[in-house]
């Protein structure tokens, strides 16, 4: 399943979840004009988004893990969207 973050319907985040891994990626232009506009959060927004293109690494790296690629990317991806006011959608 394709996971996507968008910021006034432009994508902004895609990850591409299968059934035994993950692969993301960030748009740097919209990445770059959310930066612009949340001044004072930068450094915040910066750490998050360098957090979304190492998800395939914090997946497989979590000890025990018990959730699916999908349910992993899914509770990761519902945490950004609500702190950034961002657009979740799958397909």
């Amino acid at each position: 399943m394709t996971h996507y973050l968008r910021r006034n319907g432009k994508t902004l985040v895609d990850v591409e979840a299968t059934k035994t891994d993950i692969s993301s990626v960030v748009c740097i232009p919209i990445y770059s004009e959310l930066l612009l506009t949340e001044q004072g959060r930068q450094n915040e927004i910066i750490a998050d988004f360098d957090r979304l293109q190492e998800l395939r690494g914090e997946f497989h790296e979590t000890p025990n893990q018990q959730e699916t690629p999908d349910e992993f990317t899914k509770r990761v991806l519902q945490a950004i969207r609500y702190k950034y006011d961002l657009e979740y959608v799958t397909n």
